[in-house]
């Protein structure tokens, strides 16, 4: 039980009473008590608060038996004893002053309403809304704290986190004091538990979200109740955060509930930090991260689903579309700017012998050049590209840290962030997950920043299609175990038979859907150098595979 110190100020002592049976009531739906302080003068308030300890929050008649605004009198009063007191003033005669709010707030309110509103139900300022809103002030305002909010200390991840959410002002263990407030206001502003001050917060972090947003994992322990695990999605970009919200219930509204995890709508405190949760279940994980340890046989399930079930939706005939072959393939500005500043690093590196070592490396770069250069494919007979490509519903963003498992009797994966969620090539998504398992995911961590095993690597990019004469390497890893079940079931996973593409169509142009995503990943910032001469050489493989079948169709 949470004690509140809350002042009243009315002229009306029926008015006191009717606020303070209200508001017991609607604090006590967070197992939180009132003791109050009522007056009917100014004098006899502000006499009363020299006298008493700071109070959490005031409620103050805007006239007390006077035609002049002498309530707001009391505010400075109230905030020379704690600068964050909620301050709501109230009236009964708006008519009096039409800009009585501004004159409220310039005073040091929060906010000024009319009296009615109090009373009315389900409205911004009734009583259960008030209730919410003084709960929410002095969490913000570290007045109070809602459950206890841990995580690993030890966690570099984590701490790097948290201090650079928590500002610029003051040292290290301020800012991420600072951030641990504003995680766990926002955390538990998103999940909207009325007793959520007696549970217990666990922060885990899964990895940086899109235009600076970070993505984290909050588990719930409420007394007497199982765990609720939460991915929480919090960043500065209010319009992009919406924008993800919005698209989720597109993608809802296709996907199965199995399939796609549900959010809430966009939440936001003080801070100017905004987040969204979705709930999921207990100690999920990252497909990268359940990857690393994962049984070879359950990977293989998982794919299965992955693509078997959870996006066999997408591909509905309803839901297709047709764009022109020239305007998929063709890269857009932007890209090719990031492009050619990478391959004017990179170009020599791919064939020195002390990092890559690739023959013909000039030739292979020449392709990728050739491409962004003329911003087509590189092929003989550009004709073919005027006729159509198959376009379907797309997740957007398909990468292992967009696919949770959840693990239990059998693991089965849930996607997150449909923020790309629109129409795009048939392609898109598989390309797209298995680039970054063979670039980010597969032998992760030392291996990644050595030269070493870049050209076996390559030997694996190379096999990313069934029609491959050559074998993907054999291994008993997890992730090559999912690689291997989507090459050997690619079409049914891409469902080629239902789009009513023959091989020659859905061939090459997989393809170049792969050259298009191994290339994309190589122009992103937080690639090694060993990944991105990977991601280089295998986008050149691909790209050149692509056209040399495209160009050896035969056409009547």
């Amino acid at each position: 039980m949470r004690n509140l110190r809350g002042l009243l100020v009315d002229n009306d002592p029926g008015n006191n009473q009717v606020i303070e049976e209200s508001l017991d009531l609607a604090f006590g739906v967070f197992g939180w008590k009132v003791d109050w302080s009522s007056h009917t003068g100014a004098a006899r308030a502000r006499r009363s608060l020299r006298e008493s300890d700071p109070f959490d929050f005031a409620i103050i008649d805007l006239y007390l038996a006077s035609s002049e605004p002498n309530g707001l009198s009391i505010v400075p009063d109230l905030h020379d004893k704690q600068a964050d007191t909620f301050v709501l003033v109230v009236t009964s005669f708006p008519e009096l002053d039409h800009n009585f709010r501004d004159r409220a707030r310039r005073s040091g309110a929060v906010a000024a309403v009319v009296r009615h509103d109090l009373l009315a139900e389900s409205t911004e300022w009734s009583f259960p809304a008030l209730a919410s809103k003084i709960r929410e002030h002095l969490v913000s305002r570290g007045l109070i704290t809602l459950g206890h909010f841990s995580y690993d200390r030890e966690n570099s991840q984590i701490a790097s986190m948290l201090e650079r959410l928590g500002g610029q002002e003051g040292g290290e263990d301020q800012r991420v004091r600072n951030g641990e407030r504003i995680l766990h206001n926002l955390a538990m502003r998103c999940l909207e538990r009325p007793r959520i001050d007696e549970g217990n917060f666990r922060l885990s972090y899964l990895t940086p979200g899109r235009s600076g947003a970070q993505v984290c994992r909050v588990d719930l322990s409420m007394l007497g109740e199982p765990t609720e695990s939460f991915v929480l999605k919090f960043g500065l970009d209010r319009e992009a955060l919406e924008r993800e919200y919005r698209k989720n219930l597109e993608a809802a509204r296709i996907l199965t509930p199995q399939a796609l995890v549900t959010a809430t709508g966009v939440r936001s405190d003080s801070s100017g930090y905004c987040a969204i949760a979705a709930r999921v279940a207990e100690g999920a994980d990252t497909l990268g991260g359940w990857l690393q340890s994962a049984d070879p046989a359950a990977a293989r399930d998982v794919a299965d689903i992955l693509f078997g079930e959870h996006l066999r939706s997408l591909f509905r005939p309803e839901l297709r579309s047709r764009c022109v072959l020239r305007d998929w393939v063709q890269p857009s500005v932007q890209e090719c700017g990031r492009s050619r500043l990478v391959l004017d690093i990179y170009r020599d590196v791919v064939g020195h012998h002390d990092a890559g070592n690739f023959e013909h490396a000039d030739g292979l770069l020449a392709d990728l050049l050739a491409y962004i250069g003329d911003r087509q494919l590189p092929v003989g007979h550009p004709e073919r590209l005027e006729s159509d490509a198959v376009f379907v519903k797309s997740f957007g963003d398909l990468h292992s840290s967009n696919v949770l498992v959840q693990t239990g009797v059998h693991a089965r994966p849930v996607l997150i962030d449909a923020s790309l969620f629109g129409s795009a090539h048939w392609a898109t998504d598989c390309a797209r997950l298995l680039v970054d398992l063979m670039v980010r995911v597969r032998d992760p961590g030392v291996p990644s920043m050595l030269w070493g095993g870049v050209k076996l690597a390559v030997s694996a990019t190379r096999a990313l299609c069934p029609c491959y004469p050559g074998r993907y390497p054999d291994s008993q890893t997890a992730v090559d175990a999912f690689v291997l079940r989507v090459i050997d079931r690619l079409p049914a996973f891409l469902y080629v038979e239902e789009l009513q593409l023959v091989k020659d169509q859905w061939h090459w142009q997989w393809h170049v859907a792969l050259a298009r995503e191994f290339f994309r990943q190589a122009t992103l910032r937080d690639m090694t150098p060993p990944r991105t001469v990977l991601a280089l050489v295998s986008a050149a493989i691909h790209l050149r595979y692509g056209v040399r079948l495209l160009d050896d169709l035969k056409y009547t």
